[in-house]
């Protein structure tokens, strides 16, 4: 009888231990839907997981149990990330859109209240006002869809083989306007025209006229804007690199690590005057993570900015 008691309680105490954790991890999840965290659990778990190989069935049973855990804890936090980052999103967003929004609405209300007493040009300039808001507003809800795409889980770039300096040509061409309007002058350096690469080429002509966009925004009059594409052949690089420079007011060095995130407002220059959504350095970098490439960015404060990333040579 004695032995028969040892072997049971040999064989019930790892179900009995067990038994707990789960207990423990069920009471965890609930604390965490109140906001409230259990560390010390989270660590026991994961030095389960990570335990010495399975000696039988219940010590097995243990370790896959810790694995699961870690993992769904790992997703709990990657949730909570997610919904962080969700709520910071609609703050920015309501602020952003509020602002063109309200302008354009108190324009239109004035020149009903006062339609007669307004002159032509008058009316004239707050019509326009309004069509410059909502204008805005377009864009920017253009780019928050634009987004959102690029951030789906099952979102993919369609590649293609093409020649990257006519796509370069193409997207000046396409921005000329703009470029001459400010007396922007632009060109174009690279060792050939036949540098293919094997990219998406919607999405990096894109990446181009955002570059260029935000160039052309905070270059000078008669400023210059450069396009250097340069390749790199050897034994564990086989791309482009490209380089997009101008000698426009540049960026602060306190400001460089969050040019990319949305939304991110320079404190010396407003969006609003520079007609920027505040998105466009964000789908630039979220384009490029899809294409595995970095893009990084030197500046000097009224000197100019130069940002460089690389695509794959066409095989």
């Amino acid at each position: 009888v004695i032995a028969g008691v040892l072997i049971f309680s040999l064989l019930i105490n790892p179900l009995n231990k067990l038994s707990k954790r789960i207990g423990q991890f069920s009471e965890q999840q609930r604390g965490n839907t109140r906001g409230r965290k259990h560390s010390s659990l989270s660590h026991s778990l994961s030095q389960q997981a990570t335990s010495p190989p399975a000696k039988d069935e219940i010590d097995q049973l243990q370790q896959t149990f810790g694995q699961m855990t870690a993992q769904i804890e790992q997703q709990f936090d990657q949730l909570k990330d997610a919904d962080n980052s969700r709520r910071e999103l609609i703050a920015n967003v309501s602020h952003d859109l509020r602002t063109p929004l309200a302008s354009a609405q108190g324009y239109l209300e004035t020149l009903l209240i006062k339609d007669k007493q307004l002159s032509q040009n008058e009316r004239l300039h707050y019509l326009k006002t309004a069509i410059s808001s909502t204008t805005r507003l377009g864009q920017l809800i253009g780019d928050l869809f634009e987004l959102s795409k690029l951030e789906a889980i099952n979102v993919a770039p369609k590649f293609e083989t093409f020649s990257l300096a006519e796509l370069v040509y193409d997207t000046l061409q396409e921005l000329e306007l703009e470029l001459k309007e400010k007396g922007i002058h632009y060109q174009v350096i690279t060792p050939n025209h036949n540098l293919n690469v094997h990219a998406d080429i919607s999405l990096i002509q894109r990446v181009f006229e955002n570059l260029i966009r935000n160039a052309i925004a905070y270059t000078p009059k008669n400023g210059r804007i450069v396009f250097q594409l340069e390749a790199q052949t050897n034994v564990t690089t086989d791309a482009i690199k490209i380089s997009i420079s101008d000698n426009g007011a540049g960026i602060s060095q306190d400001d460089l690590p969050h040019i990319f995130e949305r939304f991110y407002t320079n404190p010396d220059k407003s969006r609003e005057a520079n007609h920027s959504t505040g998105l466009g350095l964000a789908i630039v970098k979220r384009i490029l993570e899809l294409h595995n490439s970095p893009i990084n960015v030197q500046s000097t404060l009224n000197q100019g900015t130069c940002f460089e990333f690389s695509l794959p040579f066409a095989a």
